[in-house]
């Protein structure tokens, strides 16, 4: 998924515009199967399973830390734009040691908040009804709420035009 979306965006699609086709693309998936399948995330701190879902949080966080702030050379990053190989400090400039530091805690504040949504829906659910009505709804306001951004930072109508190409190839991959 990381993947596609970095082409996508490498190939010039509007990282906005990305954000609201892909989460109404998954709102249109998801809404006929929302009265069939149900699913919800939940932690059971005592038990082996959740133990091992906690553990592996906190090693993959723990992982990110040493990397954001390891203080070693900077990685050589290639990455491929239409047949073309280059790195990518030939296009932007290396970032700061404390751009760095931010942009890690923002990224496991992102992930811990997200994972605390996921934990916290087990209530919601319970009194729902339906798992996957719930999360369809969280698509169709994600996919409100991001073409909004998306609308008032992009008006240009080309930034919008999906073709028969990477972008639409990757906006429904990463559904």
């Amino acid at each position: 998924m990381t993947l596609f979306s970095k082409v996508a965006l490498d190939v010039g699609m509007n990282q906005y515009v990305f954000v609201a086709y892909r989460q109404a693309t998954a709102t249109i998936f998801l809404a006929p199967f929302a009265y069939f399948l149900e699913r919800v995330e939940s932690v059971h701190i005592r038990s082996l399973r959740g133990l091992a879902k906690v553990i592996g949080v906190m090693v993959c966080m723990g992982g990110a830390l040493i990397i954001a702030l390891y203080k070693g050379p900077p990685l050589n990053q290639h990455h491929l734009t239409l047949g073309e190989t280059h790195t990518v400090a030939s296009h932007i400039d290396v970032a700061s040691g404390r751009d760095w530091i931010k942009g890690t805690f923002l990224l496991l504040a992102a992930n811990a908040t997200w994972s605390l949504w996921l934990v916290l829906q087990g209530p919601l659910v319970m009194s729902c009804g339906s798992n996957l009505l719930l999360t369809t709804l969280q698509c169709l306001f994600s996919s409100l709420q991001s073409a909004l951004v998306a609308l008032a930072l992009e008006r240009s109508p080309n930034s919008w035009k999906l073709g028969w190409d990477l972008k639409l190839i990757s906006v429904a991959y990463c559904v």
